[in-house]
């Protein structure tokens, strides 16, 4: 799917998403990156959170994109906006990590992965809860 044709989905589909998810307070901006600007470019996105300013800004990998086609790029805009959703938990983790400032390097690697893994779980149970599924497994 091309850039251009992303982003007009998005838009059409975001109000939807926003109200479903119960994010009206949160200002959610959707970019299309290339894949070396993403924290981790094997993803075919990632969301950033400024918490604070209830600001959220959903970024596509365009390498991955290319290969999807509508339903697909819209289920992974729908699994970034479940992501929104889970802020208190990012919030948790700078907190946590912060207080492991001093701990030594495996035990940090440790409780950031654990996070990850949080994160996850929390998605997919409200994936289910609202009848969304793994959004990954769209075809």
């Amino acid at each position: 799917m091309r850039a251009d044709r992303f982003l007009r989905l998005a838009k059409e589909a975001l109000p939807e998403l926003v109200r479903r998810y119960h994010l009206a307070e949160w200002w959610i901006e959707v970019e299309v990156a290339p894949r070396e600007e993403l924290s981790d470019p094997t993803h075919a996105a990632e969301v950033v959170l400024e918490e604070p300013y209830r600001w959220a800004r959903i970024r596509v990998n365009r390498e991955a994109l290319r290969h999807m086609g509508e339903a697909k790029a819209l289920a992974v805009l729908e699994h970034e906006v479940q992501h929104v959703t889970g802020w208190w938990l990012k919030e948790l983790q700078d907190l946590v990590m912060v207080a492991l400032e001093d701990a030594e390097e495996p035990t940090r690697r440790v409780v950031e992965r654990a996070f990850v893994r949080a994160h996850e779980l929390y998605r997919g149970t409200l994936g289910r809860l609202l009848k969304a599924g793994n959004n990954w497994e769209v075809e």
